[in-house]
C-alpha cells in the first residue's frame, strides 16, 4: 500500500507543479498586457489624436 501512496503523492506533486507554472505564466502575461496598455495610452495621444487618417 505504501508504493501506491508514493505513486499518488508523486502524481499530485507533478500536477500541482504544472498548475503552478501555468498560473504563474498567466499572471506574467496579464501584467505584461496591462503594462503595454498603460504605455500605449500614454504615447498614443502625441502620435494619433484621431484627426489623422492613413488611407
Amino acid at each position: 500500500m505504501s508504493i501506491f501512496d508514493l505513486i499518488i503523492g508523486a502524481i499530485g506533486i507533478v500536477v500541482g507543479l504544472i498548475v503552478l507554472v501555468v498560473l504563474v505564466a498567466f499572471l506574467v502575461e496579464l501584467v505584461k498586457a496591462f503594462a503595454a496598455i498603460g504605455k500605449n495610452t500614454g504615447e498614443r495621444g502625441d502620435v494619433n489624436n484621431g484627426s489623422h487618417r492613413d488611407d
